[in-house]
């Protein structure tokens, strides 16, 4: 008989990478949402690590065009070291944001622990923004923004540090879906690169069930797969709860489907949600959605 699998919980209560205020309360609306008896009804083991230390969620200072840099590099230095414990333990970490800013520390730490058992790893990262800028293209400075340019080596030192030399990811191990909103010199940048970029249009026109599959057969059958899911991936109709929602998102079918293939496919080793912003959403809708795709993406394990 196989052992239950157990998923830690982890909050990242900060959204210091970003323009509005208020993801860094997303963690406890999951909570609030029931994402650990959920969880538990799918015969999971849930052990929820809290959120990381208190971060001084400073707002309004740019450093290097990097808006509250020290805050970010704080909050992602915490991460980093909680998920790199969590998997460590042997269990699925499910980050709970805060911004996508700290993506970089929570799959940095997925990519450091990859490398040092010599696992393959594929990012897949539902979102409707890009976050492939750098400190000179970025139009506003926030650092939510350049999030996955950092993730491939580029960009300021002092994030970069934070998960160096093994927490870089390979551009062709990133998968992007759900896409509508690139800045003109970030989409200059992203054509340069190997990332794999799936735009709305594209989502719609070929099939997101379609798209997913084909990204399952090319993993190795011990692939560890990352899904970074941001809510604003989703139209703003199903989840208003974020500071930057764009129209002509992903639906909530779509999403389940994705994640559902997903899920099915037994590779799934680690979570992030990021960008719920309770102070914009209307009576936890938000925070319910995700906690409901979250189920689907980690169906029942019975043992």
């Amino acid at each position: 008989m196989e052992a239950k699998r157990t998923v830690g919980l982890c909050g990242i209560a900060c959204d210091a990478g970003a323009a509005h205020l208020g993801a860094r309360m997303g963690p406890e609306a999951m909570r609030v949402a029931g994402i650990s008896p959920l969880l538990q009804g799918h015969h999971y083991h849930v052990k929820d690590y809290g959120d990381v230390h208190q971060i001084p969620c400073e707002t309004g200072s740019s450093e290097k065009k990097l808006n509250n840099l020290s805050s970010v590099v704080d909050g992602n230095r915490q991460l980093f070291e909680r998920v790199l414990q969590i998997l460590h333990s042997g269990e699925i970490p499910l980050v709970m944001g805060g911004d996508h800013s700290f993506a970089l520390g929570s799959i940095g730490a997925v990519s450091t622990y990859c490398h040092k058992h010599s696992i393959p790893l594929k990012v897949i990262w539902f979102d409707a923004h890009a976050d492939f800028n750098s400190p000179e293209s970025s139009p506003s400075g926030n650092i939510h923004g350049m999030v996955v340019r950092l993730l491939t080596g580029e960009g300021a030192k002092e994030l970069l540090d934070i998960i160096a030399p093994h927490g870089y990811v390979k551009e062709g191990d990133i998968y992007q879906l759900g896409i509508r909103s690139i800045d003109m010199e970030e989409k200059i940048a992203l054509q340069k690169s190997g990332l794999h970029v799936y735009e709305m249009s594209q989502v719609n026109r070929k099939g997101i069930g379609s798209i997913i599959k084909s990204i399952v057969a090319d993993c190795e059958p011990n692939t560890h797969i990352h899904v970074s899911f941001d809510v604003d991936g989703l139209d703003p109709i199903y989840a208003p709860g974020v500071g930057t929602t764009e129209f002509g998102g992903l639906s909530y079918s779509q999403a389940s489907q994705a994640l559902s293939i997903l899920g099915e496919s037994g590779l799934v080793g680690s979570i992030d949600v990021f960008e719920l912003n309770p102070a914009l959403d209307v009576r936890n809708q938000t925070a319910k959605v995700m906690t409901q795709l979250m189920g689907t993406l980690l169906p029942p394990a019975f043992t």
